[in-house]
């Protein structure tokens, strides 16, 4: 697993990774392919921002 921070935010994130060729932008899949996602807009998407736990970061 390998896990970075894009530098301008979500809207930067996004362009990443739909411009990306490595990884499939996807939900985990419990498979052994290389997928990439952005969990605050997918897995987290409908969790409210202070229920994230991000305070701390």
């Amino acid at each position: 697993m390998v896990s970075f921070w894009i530098r301008g935010g979500a809207a930067e994130a996004n362009r990443f990774l739909t411009a990306t060729r490595l990884f499939t932008l996807s939900e985990p899949l419990d498979g052994v392919e290389s997928l990439a996602e952005l969990p605050a807009q997918m897995t987290h998407g409908s969790i409210p921002e202070p229920h994230l736990g991000l305070e701390t970061i």
